[in-house]
């Protein structure tokens, strides 16, 4: 498996994926998992957006 540890400002990178489709796993300490399929491209770059709310 591939992984990554985001910056302070979230972001994260994971290089050399070959194009094709990838289940994600993004966790947070408090706000738990979010799992999504995501379709990699052939190019330099692709963005994936996880949004996490918080439920009081």
């Amino acid at each position: 498996p591939y992984f990554a540890v985001t910056g302070e400002d979230g972001s994260f990178q994971i290089k050399g994926l070959a194009a094709g489709t990838y289940t994600l796993e993004a966790w947070h300490p408090t706000l738990g998992s979010k799992t999504m399929n995501v379709k990699i491209g052939v190019g330099p770059k692709a963005t994936v957006t996880a949004r996490f709310s918080y439920k009081k």
